[in-house]
Order: structure tokens, then C-alpha cells, then sequence
């Protein structure tokens, strides 16, 4: 669950924070530098595997470091992808993930609009730790 709440902390910060700066900001890039931003801000950065508290999660408990890992993803992304759910949908006529929608979105209200869903996608029900270790092991 701790993992979870930092998800939704750095994502809401995220969104917060786009809206705050009104997509103003001269040390960002593209939006997915505000991950940067608030890792730096609370001395995780260089320290969290893809920005990501659930990436860094599986590949630091279970050490699995390539794609298969979003299998295991703790959270319930809206794609049919087993691999990168968070960039790829796999849906026909809509494939971008709502992380790289918010990534390479152009406008500071959309892009603050994906952050909010993201720091709020639901736990994957298909999870159980138990299940984790037996399938991995």
C-alpha cells in the first residue's frame, strides 16, 4: 500500500504542479520532466528504476528487469498490453497509453488532466502477493 500512496502523491503533485506553472515552466522539457521534478524535490532521484515507485517495486522485490514486469504492475492500467500497459493500449484506432499521452501531450490541461487519472488508476485486482511469489518462483 505504501507503494501505491507514493504513486498517487507524485502524480498528484504532478498534476498540481502543471497547473500551477500553467505549462510555464522554463526547466521542462516535455511533461514527463515533472517526474524528475518531483523526485529531485523529495531526494529520490537517481534512486527510483524509471521514476516509477511500481517499476521500481517489482524489478527491486522480484528482480525482473525487462517488460514482463508490467505483468505483475500493481496498478490497472485501461490497456490490453502486458507489456508497457502504461505507454501502448493495443486498441484498435487508440493505441497511446495514458502515461505517454500525458508525455507527449502539447497542452498543460490535458496533460494535467493524465496525470490525475494516472495518480488515481485503481489497483490491479489480479495482484496478490502470494501469487506474485509462486508464479515467479
Amino acid at each position: 500500500e505504501l507503494i501505491i500512496e507514493k504513486h498517487r502523491n507524485m502524480w498528484n503533485w504532478i498534476a498540481d504542479k502543471i497547473e500551477e506553472d500553467k505549462g510555464t515552466n522554463s526547466h521542462i522539457d516535455d511533461f514527463g520532466d515533472y517526474k524528475s521534478l518531483y523526485l529531485k524535490s523529495q531526494g529520490y532521484h537517481g534512486y527510483v528504476y524509471y521514476d516509477c515507485f511500481v517499476c521500481d517495486y517489482i524489478i527491486r522485490k522480484h528482480k525482473i528487469y525487462d517488460g514482463k514486469r508490467c505483468y505483475w504492475c500493481l496498478l490497472k492500467w485501461p490497456s490490453t498490453c502486458t507489456q508497457f500497459p502504461c505507454e501502448d493500449t493495443r486498441l484498435e484506432g487508440d493505441d497511446l497509453g495514458l502515461y505517454r499521452r500525458f508525455w507527449t501531450s502539447d497542452d498543460w490541461k490535458e496533460a494535467a488532466k493524465y496525470a490525475r487519472l494516472t495518480a488515481n488508476l485503481p489497483v490491479n485486482d489480479l495482484y496478490l502477493e502470494g501469487e506474485l511469489k509462486c508464479r515467479i518462483n
